[in-house]
C-alpha cells in the first residue's frame, strides 16, 4: 500500500496523487499533463477504478479530457470509472460530448453537495467533507449520482442542454478521509452470534467495514465482531486553495473531532496549498492540534526550480540534449540546472518548514513514493528533495566529450554518404525573401492523438514579427512547452500571440487553450496595471469547440473573457474589426489583419468542421493542413507555397488505418507537397507506432521530420533536409543498438535459466 506523486507545482502540472491499495489504483486530481507523466514514470493506470477531484477548476480537472481520450484509444475494451467530485462535476463532464469522439468510457459520477460516507471497492471507508468559501442561503441539494456514457457525445450534449442554467457557481473544496481497516484481525462468528448478527448480508457489510443497525436499534461496527488489533490507517487528502476555504476548515466539526477524540487518529495528511496558507497563524495552530506522530505531507505551490520539465519529463529532455548536440540551430534548447541554486532553494525550504510546521512535515515532489509503513522521516526527505541533485551528479560523470566525439565522427561519415542532401550555395535572396514571411517556426508538439513521454500534442508557434505570433493548434501541454523553451521570456511570447487557429474539434489539438489563455491574462496583469485594456487574441475554430469553451468557462470562471469565432466569420471580421461599438469585438486583438494579406480556411476530410489554413503574407503562402486526408482543394489553394506543414500520422504500410481514421501517410503528405510545388515540406503529427526507422527512407533536400521544439528560421531552412536525415539516421542506429543489447541480455538470461 503506497501513494505516488504525479507532477509538481511547476507551471506545467498540478500535482496529482496515485493511491495504490492491493491491485487497485485511485487517482486524486487530474491536472494538465497527468497522462504524459504517467507514461514518463511508467505508472500502470490499467487498474485505475476511481478518480477523486478536490475542486472543479482548471488546475485539478484540465487533464481529464485528454486522459479519457488517450486511455480509450490505448484500450481494446470499454472502460468504466467512478468519479467523485464537487457540485457540477457531471455538468463539466457532459461538456466532453462537445469535443470527444470514439471514447469508449462510462463514468459513474458522484457529485458531493454535502458531506457523505461510502465504502470503496470493499477496501476502505471514505468520508467526504465539503468546504465552502461562503455559507449559502438557499436550500442545500442532496448528493447526485449519474452514469455518463462518453461514447455517446450527442446524448451528452442533449442532457447538458436540458439542465437548468448554471449561474454564480460557489467555489468548494472536497476533502477526502480514507480509513483502511487493519488486516491483522479476523471475523468472530461467536461474537456476531452473541450480538444477534446472523444474516449473511449483514456479515458481508461488516466485513467490508460498514456499520449496520439491528432490528432492536443496536448499532454494530466491525470492532464489535472482529478479534485482533484495530489500528486502522487513516489518510486525509486536503486542498486549501485560499483563506476562505481555510476559514471553513478551521471550524469544521469532523476535523475537530479527530483533533480532540483520543479514539480517532489520522496517520497521514496530504495538503495542496500555498505558502500564504502555511504561514497563516490560524493554520499553524490548527495543524498542531493533531497527534505528534501524524505525518503532514505538503504539495507546496512554491517550488525552487527555474525550468520544470527537467524534473518531470526526463526522457524528452534527454532526447532534446542529443538533438541539441547534433544540431544547435534547429534545436537551440539548452538547459543545465544550477546545482548551487537548487541546493540554496532546498535549504530555504527546510528553514521555512522548521519555522512554520511540526516536525513530522515533509515537502513532496514529483515521482516520490510514500509507503504507509514508512516511519523514517529522513529517508522520505532524502528521496524527495535530493534525488534531482543526485541524478545531475550521475549525469556529469558520463563522458560527454566521448559522446560529442562519437557524434562528430558520425556527422563526417553521414556527410560523405549523403552529399546530395547538402545545399551547394546559400541563396541569400531566398533567405531575405522568407524573412518577409516569418521569423521562426517552432514545433511545440509533434505527436498524434496520444501523448508519449517523448513528445507532446499538436501545437506550432509562428513568430511572424518581433511583436506578432500565431499559434496553430493548442494541444494539452502547449503552455508547458513554451515555458520549457523560453523560460523567463514566456510572458513576452504569450502576449505576442495575437492569432490562434484551432483546426478541428479533437482534444489533442485544443485542450491546452484554456490554460494558455489563462496564463496570458496572468502575465498581462503582471506587466500592465489597467486590465480593462486587455485584448484576447483572435481565435478561429470549430463551432462545437467554441460552445464547449463558453459553457465550461461559465462553470469554472477560468477566464475573464473568451470569444471564439468560426471559420466562416473571417471575412466579416476583417470588415467589421474597426467597429469599436461592437461589444463582441472591442476586447479582441485584430493585428492579424494588418500583418496578413489573406487567411483562407480549407475544409478537409477528417471530422465535422475540420479545416486547413492557407496564410498569404507579402505575396508568399504558408500552408497548414491540420489533420485529414490529402485534399485537392488544399493543393489548389496552396499552389507554389513557400512552406507546407502537413500531418503524416502513419507510414505507407498502415494506409488502411489512415483511410479508416481520415489521416494521411508520410508518402501521401509528400505527394501533396509535390503537387502543390511547395518549396519546403515539414511533416508532423506522428503516431506512436512510428519511429526514426520509418523516416530514413524519405531523404530529400526540402523535407523535414519535426521533433518537439524544432526551431526553423529563414537563414537555416535550406539545410533542413540534410539535418533532418542526419538526426533520423543517428537515432535509428542508436535505437537499434539499444534494442540489440536488450535482446542479448534476454537471451543470456534464458540460457542461464536452462543451465
Amino acid at each position: 500500500m503506497f501513494a505516488q506523486i504525479v507532477g509538481d507545482y511547476n507551471g506545467i502540472n498540478f500535482p496529482s496523487i496515485l493511491l495504490c491499495i492491493k491491485n487497485k489504483r485511485y487517482l486524486f486530481n487530474c491536472g494538465e499533463g497527468t497522462f504524459r507523466l504517467s507514461q514518463e514514470n511508467k505508472l500502470h493506470f490499467s487498474d485505475l477504478t476511481h478518480i477523486f477531484l478536490t475542486r472543479n477548476e482548471k488546475e485539478t480537472i484540465s487533464g481529464i479530457g485528454n486522459y479519457m481520450c488517450s486511455t480509450s484509444l490505448l484500450s481494446q475494451k470499454p472502460i468504466q470509472y467512478s468519479l467523485t467530485g464537487p457540485r457540477h462535476s457531471s455538468s463539466l463532464l457532459m461538456l466532453l460530448g462537445y469535443v470527444t469522439h470514439h471514447v469508449k468510457i462510462k463514468l459513474l459520477v458522484k457529485e458531493q453537495w454535502e458531506a457523505s460516507e461510502d465504502v470503496i471497492d470493499g477496501l476502505f471507508n471514505l468520508k467526504t467533507i465539503v468546504l465552502k468559501e461562503e455559507m449559502e442561503e438557499e436550500e442545500e441539494k442532496e448528493n447526485v449520482e449519474l452514469l455518463l456514457d462518453l461514447s455517446k457525445p450527442k446524448q451528452l450534449r442533449n442532457d447538458f442542454e436540458l439542465l437548468p442554467e448554471i449561474k454564480n457557481v460557489k467555489k468548494t473544496s472536497i476533502s477526502y478521509i480514507i480509513t483502511l481497516p487493519n488486516a491483522k484481525n479476523k471475523f468472530s462468528f461467536q461474537k456476531a452470534k452473541n450480538l444477534g448478527v446472523t444474516d449473511q448480508k449483514d456479515i458481508q457489510k461488516i466485513s467490508k467495514g460498514e456499520t449496520i443497525k439491528l432490528k432492536n436499534g443496536q448499532t454494530i461496527t466491525r470492532k464489535d465482531v472482529f478479534e485482533g488489533t484495530f489500528e486502522d490507517t487513516t489518510i486525509v487528502f486536503l486542498d486549501i486553495p485560499n483563506k476562505k476555504i481555510l476559514n471553513d476548515l478551521l471550524n469544521n466539526k469532523t476535523f475537530k473531532e479527530y483533533q480532540t477524540n483520543e479514539n480517532l487518529k489520522i496517520n497521514y495528511i496530504f495538503y495542496w496549498l500555498n505558502d500564504q496558507i502555511i504561514a497563516d497563524k490560524h493554520f499553524q495552530k490548527w495543524i498542531k492540534k493533531f497527534e505528534t506522530n501524524t505525518y503532514h505531507l505538503f504539495l507546496r505551490k512554491k517550488q525552487p526550480f527555474l525550468r520544470p520539465t527537467e524534473f518531470c519529463f526526463r526522457t524528452s529532455i534527454e532526447t532534446l540534449r542529443i538533438l541539441n548536440m547534433l544540431n544547435y540551430d534547429m534545436y537551440p534548447f539548452t538547459f543545465q540546472p544550477n546545482k548551487k541554486n537548487i541546493q540554496k532553494s532546498l535549504e530555504k525550504q527546510e528553514q521555512f518548514k522548521k519555522k512554520f510546521l511540526p516536525k513530522n512535515s515533509v515537502f513532496l515532489q514529483d515521482q516520490l513514493i510514500i509507503r504507509f509503513d514508512q516511519t523514517n522521516e529522513e529517508k522520505i526527505i532524502d528521496e524527495s528533495l535530493l534525488t534531482i541533485i543526485k541524478r545531475n551528479n550521475e549525469r556529469e560523470r558520463n563522458d560527454i566529450s566521448g559522446i560529442i566525439n562519437k557524434m562528430e565522427t558520425f556527422k563526417e561519415k553521414f556527410s560523405i554518404k549523403n552529399k546530395k542532401l547538402i545545399p551547394k550555395n546559400t541563396n541569400l535572396d531566398q533567405q531575405y525573401k522568407l524573412e518577409e514571411l516569418f521569423n521562426e517556426i517552432v514545433f511545440l508538439g509533434t505527436n498524434g492523438a496520444v501523448q508519449s513521454r517523448y513528445k507532446n500534442m499538436s501545437g506550432i508557434l509562428l513568430k511572424m514579427t518581433s511583436n506578432f505570433n500565431i499559434l496553430l493548434d493548442c494541444g494539452e501541454g502547449t503552455y508547458g512547452q513554451l515555458l520549457t523553451l523560453f523560460g523567463s521570456k514566456i510572458g513576452k511570447i504569450l502576449l505576442n500571440i495575437k492569432f490562434i487557429w484551432i483546426s478541428h474539434n479533437h482534444s489533442d489539438h485544443s485542450f491546452g487553450l484554456i490554460k494558455l489563455l489563462r496564463m496570458r491574462e496572468y502575465y498581462y496583469k503582471l506587466k500592465f496595471k489597467n486590465y480593462n485594456e486587455y485584448k484576447q487574441p483572435l481565435i478561429i475554430g470549430p463551432k462545437m469547440f467554441s460552445k464547449f469553451v463558453f459553457l465550461r468557462n461559465s462553470i469554472t470562471n477560468d477566464l475573464n473573457y473568451c470569444k471564439i469565432f468560426n471559420y466562416g466569420d473571417i471575412n466579416e471580421l476583417k470588415l467589421n474589426c474597426k467597429n469599436s461599438e461592437n461589444n463582441d469585438l472591442k476586447f479582441i486583438n485584430f493585428q492579424v489583419f494588418n500583418e496578413i494579406e489573406e487567411l483562407v480556411p480549407i475544409p478537409i476530410l477528417h471530422i465535422d468542421d475540420s479545416h486547413a489554413l492557407v496564410i498569404t503574407r507579402n505575396g508568399m503562402k504558408f500552408v497548414y493542413s491540420g489533420d485529414g486526408r490529402p485534399s485537392q482543394e488544399l493543393i489548389k489553394s496552396g499552389i507554389n507555397a513557400e512552406i507546407l506543414i502537413h500531418e503524416a500520422t502513419f507510414d505507407s504500410n498502415l494506409s488502411k488505418n489512415a483511410i479508416r481514421t481520415n489521416h494521411s501517410t508520410i508518402e501521401e503528405a509528400l505527394q501533396v507537397g509535390e503537387k502543390m510545388n511547395a518549396r519546403y515540406i515539414l511533416l508532423t503529427h506522428f503516431s506512436n507506432r512510428l519511429s526514426f526507422r520509418n523516416f530514413i527512407d524519405y531523404n530529400a533536400k526540402n523535407v523535414c521530420f519535426a521533433n518537439d521544439l524544432l526551431t526553423i528560421s529563414p537563414n537555416g531552412i535550406d539545410k533542413i533536409g540534410f539535418n533532418s536525415s542526419l538526426i533520423n539516421q543517428y537515432f535509428h542506429e542508436n535505437l537499434n543498438t539499444k534494442s540489440d543489447n536488450k535482446n542479448k541480455k534476454n537471451n543470456n538470461r534464458r540460457s542461464n535459466k536452462k543451465k
